[in-house]
């Protein structure tokens, strides 16, 4: 926390978007260029308006999650373009699937939430499949939603589509994930749809993850201090626009792979940044976002089971409240399984008792 804080002070995190930039000067904060200036005070005032705890409504009441103490609510993968069938082919993701899996995650006894894209179909307009993701997940399931947060334009757009169903959006009824890019900054789009989301009072994980030896240094504590500074930096800027706006601390971390370039999923120190962020939220009095049944396998295997497991038994017993890519996920997070969503939907159960007293 101590070194973060010199980060923000003395390096700043790159904003490029006028908008924020604007509100930065317009509450004092030491702009130069797209580069915003943090001071202590800046996060301190920022992380005590965070409230520890939140509930987010769903479609059906009986659905609705709380978000916080010692909850832990789970959502399936997150954003794959491909889809690995049994023979082990690899295709491209259909809106077809999609909403398969909106009806896996309506039925599961596990999932608590969707997400705001389960898979990207590539079979209708990148422009307008943020529309097509949130119809399906709002007629084939009745549990809560991600909104999208691909540009200010899809963050309008799931708050137009939200209003639809809940009218006045006086209440948390969808969360969404705003990534920055590493390191030590954010790219325009997620910048636009967080003050979107904030500014509505729209819960947001706010997360931040190097690539160990590329996007960051090669120790776990070094990247660290980058991705605490980037994350409580899209912190402050939430409070700044409305300050009680619901959000979740999410931090990750893992090694490039040397021969390609890659990010290494589940690996032991990608392991190791799941307790990590949930020790960060704990200090920070905010929950927590942890990765979920992560593996580098790209069939149903020994490694894919293994590392699934890992993941999602350290984000249990570390205290994690929300999870990201707890069905379905292989390949890095490149690719989904009908087959490994069934799977990983045992485990969560499995790791859900567990938790248990």
């Amino acid at each position: 926390h101590a070194h973060s804080l010199e980060l923000l002070r003395d390096t700043g995190i790159r904003f490029p978007s006028e908008k924020a930039l604007s509100l930065f000067r317009k509450h004092g904060f030491k702009v130069d260029g797209s580069m915003v200036h943090f001071e202590e005070k800046n996060i301190r005032d920022a992380l005590e308006t965070v409230p520890a705890e939140f509930t987010i409504e769903a479609r059906n009441p009986s659905r609705n999650i709380q978000v916080g103490g010692s909850n832990y609510v789970m959502a399936p993968g997150y954003g794959p373009p491909f889809i690995i069938e049994p023979s082990g082919q690899k295709r491209n993701a259909t809106l077809a699937d999609v909403e398969t899996f909106c009806k896996l995650v309506h039925t599961s006894k596990y999932i608590d939430f969707n997400s705001a894209i389960v898979v990207q179909p590539s079979d209708v307009s990148s422009e307008t499949a943020h529309l097509d993701l949130l119809l399906a997940t709002l007629t084939l399931t009745d549990k809560p939603i991600m909104g999208s947060s691909a540009s200010e334009v899809a963050a309008r757009d799931s708050l137009k589509l939200a209003q639809m169903l809940w009218g006045e959006l006086d209440k948390p009824v969808m969360i969404s994930l705003i990534d920055s890019l590493s390191p030590l900054q954010y790219a325009p789009e997620s910048i636009e749809a967080l003050m979107v989301y904030a500014a509505a009072g729209q819960p947001l994980i706010v997360h931040s993850a190097c690539t160990l030896g590329s996007t960051g240094p090669i120790t776990i504590a070094g990247s660290l201090v980058i991705s605490n500074a980037t994350t409580l930096a899209g912190i402050c800027l939430a409070q700044l626009i409305n300050p009680g706006t619901p959000l979740v601390y999410g931090l990750g971390g893992s090694p490039v792979d040397m021969r390609t370039g890659d990010y290494v999923n589940a690996s032991p120190e990608d392991a190791k940044h799941i307790a990590i962020a949930s020790a960060m939220g704990n200090y920070y009095k905010m929950p927590c976002r942890g990765q979920g049944a992560l593996t580098e396998s790209f069939c149903l295997d020994y490694q894919a089971g293994m590392e699934s497991a890992i993941m999602l038994t350290v984000a249990a017993l570390s205290g994690i409240h929300v999870g990201l890519h707890n069905c379905g996920t292989f390949g890095s997070m490149l690719a989904m399984s009908f087959e490994k969503f069934i799977a990983d939907e045992d485990l969560c159960g499995a790791v859900k008792e567990l938790m248990k007293p």
